[in-house]
C-alpha cells in the first residue's frame, strides 16, 4: 500500500476513534452525574442523566459493534439500566458485554451485574452460581460481587454470608456504606445486637454514608428489646464526619433509642444537646421530646414550669404549641378549683393530664387531691380509681383500692362489684360528662385569652385542700355546682346566690327554665317591658345577704 492511501486510512479510522471516544466520554459523564445526584437524594435527575448516559454508550455501541471497546459501552449500559431498576435489561446488556470483552477485563464486572441482577429478580441460586465464578476468575476483592453475594447467601440462610459482608466492608467508601447497611438490616432480624452495634457504628464512622442517614434512623427505629436494648449503637454521631444536616435525624432517633430502652436521662441529655446547636424544625422536635420524658416523670406541679420553659424556645413547633397549651388549660382548672370552689375542675385537670400530657404520676396526685378534697363526693371513688391504675408500682395501689372499696354503696363501687343499677350508673355519668365538657370549654377559653404563668399555680394544688375547706362555704357551693352539673347563665346565678346564703334566689333560679334567661348585663338590672316601658328584673339586683 502507498503511504498516502495508509495515511487515508488512519485518518478515517482516527476520526472514528475520536467519534466513539467523544460519544463515550459524555455517556461516562452522564452516568457520573446521576451517581452524584442519587447521593444526594435527587433522583429525578438522577434518572434523567442515567437516561442520558444510555442513550450515549448505545450510539457509540450501534456505530462501532465491533470495536474492541464495544464491551466498555455495553456494561455502561448495564450498569445504568441496574440503576433505574430494570434488573431485565441490565442482565442482558451485562450478559453481551461477557461475549464482547476481554475475559479478564470486564468478565468480572459482568458477571457481578449479571449476578446482582439475579439477586434482585429472585434468582439467587443463580445469582449464587455467577457471584463465585467471577470472584474466583481475579485476584482482586471485588467488593461489590462479595456484597451481592452476601445477599444471594442471606436469602437461602447461608451464614458464610457475615463473611462476604465483612470482605465489602473493609473496602471503604459507597459499597462498604452499603454492606454495612445490609449488615444492619440482617443482625437486626436475627437479633444479633453485637453485629448490629458495628454495623451502625460503621455506617456513622463512614463519611460516604451521609446518603443513608433515613436508613439509619430507620434501623434505630425498629430496633426493639430483642436487639440493641442495654447497648447505644448511634453512640458518637455528634462527631460523625457527615454534614450536620444528616448528623441531626440520626441524633434524634438515637435520643427516641435511648427512651425506648428506659435510659430517660441519657435520652433527655442527647435530645437537649441537639437542641443546643440543631436547625429550628430538628431542634423543636428534640425539645418535644424531652418535654415528653419530663412529663412522664414529672410528679408536681412544680415540674410544669421546668417543662414549659423546655417548650417555650420551639414555638414553630405545633406539638410544643399543644403540649404549652395543654399545661395552660391544666393551670386554669385547677385555679378554678381554688378560686371558685369548683372541686371537680381538679377531675378534670387530672384526667387532661392524663391522656393529653401523659403525665400519669403527676395526674395521680391530682385525682387524689379531688378525692381527699370532697370525699363524700358521688366521682371522688372514681378518682380514687383512676389514681390507683396510675400507680408507679406494677399493680394498682392497695390503700387506694381500699379507699375505693370504703364507699360501699357508691354507684361506681357498686358497679366494679357488678352490683350497680344502670340506670343510676348511667346518669352519675352523663352528669360528670356534661361537668368536664363544660370545664374544659371554659379553661380553654381562659387559656387562649391570657398567657397564663405554670407558677401560679405551681404551689396551688398542695394547698389546694386545706385553703378550700377553710372555706366551708365556698366548698359546698361548688360541690353542688358539680353535682347538679349546670352551666351558663344559670350557673353563675346559682354560684353567686349561694355564696351570698340566699337559699331563695337558689331555688327560684334552679326552677327556670333556662331558655327564658335573658342577659341583663347591659341593662343595668332593669330591662324593657313589652311596650317600651322600663320595668325592674324579676329578681332584685344586687341582693343583700341575709
Amino acid at each position: 500500500m502507498s503511504k498516502a492511501p495508509a495515511l487515508a486510512l488512519a485518518a478515517m479510522l482516527g476520526l472514528a476513534a475520536c467519534g466513539y471516544f467523544n460519544s463515550m466520554y459524555n455517556a461516562r459523564r452522564s452516568f457520573d452525574r446521576a451517581e452524584h445526584a442519587a447521593r444526594r437524594g435527587q433522583l429525578t435527575e438522577a434518572r434523567t442523566a442515567w437516561l442520558e448516559a444510555i442513550d450515549g454508550a448505545a450510539t457509540s455501541y450501534r456505530k462501532h459493534p465491533g470495536s474492541r471497546w464495544a464491551d466498555d459501552a455495553l456494561l455502561l449500559i448495564a450498569r445504568a439500566r441496574f440503576r433505574l431498576g430494570e434488573f431485565e435489561p441490565a442482565y442482558a446488556a451485562a450478559s453481551a458485554a461477557l461475549g464482547a470483552g476481554d475475559e479478564h477485563g470486564t468478565a468480572a464486572e459482568a458477571r457481578t451485574i449479571m449476578g446482582a441482577a439475579d439477586v434482585r429478580l429472585g434468582r439467587v441460586e443463580r445469582a449464587r452460581a455467577t457471584l463465585d465464578t467471577a470472584i474466583a476468575s481475579t485476584e482482586d476483592k471485588l467488593p461489590e460481587a462479595h456484597l451481592w453475594r452476601a445477599r444471594a447467601r442471606f436469602a437461602t440462610g447461608d451464614d458464610d454470608a457475615w463473611d462476604d459482608l465483612e470482605v465489602a466492608s473493609s473496602a471503604g467508601g459507597v459499597t462498604a456504606a452499603d454492606a454495612d447497611l445490609e449488615a444492619g438490616h440482617q443482625a437486626l432480624s436475627a437479633g444479633d445486637t453485637a453485629r448490629f452495634v458495628v454495623a451502625v457504628r460503621r455506617i456513622i464512622g463512614n463519611t460516604d454514608a451521609a446518603r443513608l442517614a433515613d436508613s439509619v434512623v430507620l434501623l434505630l427505629d425498629r430496633a426493639g428489646p430483642r436487639v440493641g436494648y442495654g447497648s447505644d449503637p448511634a453512640a458518637g454521631i455528634e462527631r460523625s464526619p457527615w454534614p450536620s444536616l444528616s448528623r441531626e435525624p440520626v441524633e434524634l432517633a438515637r435520643a427516641g433509642f435511648l427512651a425506648r430502652a428506659g435510659d430517660t436521662a441519657a435520652a433527655i441529655t442527647a435530645a437537649m444537646r441537639l437542641a443546643s446547636h440543631a436547625t429550628a424544625g430538628n431542634a423543636g422536635k428534640a425539645r418535644v421530646l424531652a418535654a415528653r420524658l419530663d412529663l412522664a416523670r414529672a410528679a408536681s406541679t412544680d415540674d410544669l414550669e421546668a417543662i414549659r420553659a423546655l417548650l417555650l424556645p420551639a414555638l414553630s413547633n405545633p406539638d410544643a404549641r399543644s403540649l404549652l397549651r395543654t399545661i395552660r388549660v391544666v393551670e386554669v382548672l385547677i385555679d378554678r378549683a381554688d378560686r371558685d370552689g369548683q372541686p371537680l375542675a381538679l377531675f378534670a385537670a387530672a384526667e387532661m393530664t392524663r391522656d393529653e400530657l401523659r403525665a400519669p404520676f403527676l395526674a395521680r396526685a391530682i385525682f387524689i387531691a379531688y378525692a381527699d378534697l370532697v370525699p363524700d363526693a358521688v366521682w371522688a371513688p372514681k378518682a380514687l380509681l383512676a389514681a390507683a391504675a396510675l400507680a408507679p408500682d406494677a399493680g394498682p395501689d392497695p390503700a387506694l383500692v381500699g379507699r375505693f372499696e370504703s364507699h360501699g354503696g357508691n354507684v361506681y363501687v357498686r358497679a366494679v362489684n357488678e352490683a350497680a343499677e344502670p340506670d343510676a350508673f348511667s346518669d352519675a355519668e352523663d352528669r360528670l360528662a356534661r361537668n368536664l365538657a363544660a370545664l374544659r370549654a371554659d379553661a380553654f377559653r381562659e387559656a387562649d385569652q391570657r398567657d397564663i404563668r405554670v407558677s401560679t399555680a405551681v404551689a396551688r394544688l398542695d394547698s389546694l385542700a386545706e385553703r378550700v375547706r377553710s372555706d366551708s362555704l365556698r366548698l359546698v357551693c361548688g360541690t353542688m355546682m358539680d353535682s347538679l352539673a349546670l352551666g351558663g347563665v344559670r350557673a353563675d346565678s346559682v354560684r353567686s346566690a349561694c355564696l351570698r346564703g340566699d337559699t331563695a334566689r337558689v331555688s327560684a333560679v334552679l326552677r327556670m327554665d333556662t331558655l327564658l334567661l335573658r342577659d341583663t348585663a347591659g341593662l343595668d338590672t332593669m330591662r324593657a317591658g313589652r311596650r317600651g316601658r322600663v320595668v325592674r328584673d324579676t329578681f332584685p339586683f344586687p341582693f343583700r345577704p341575709r
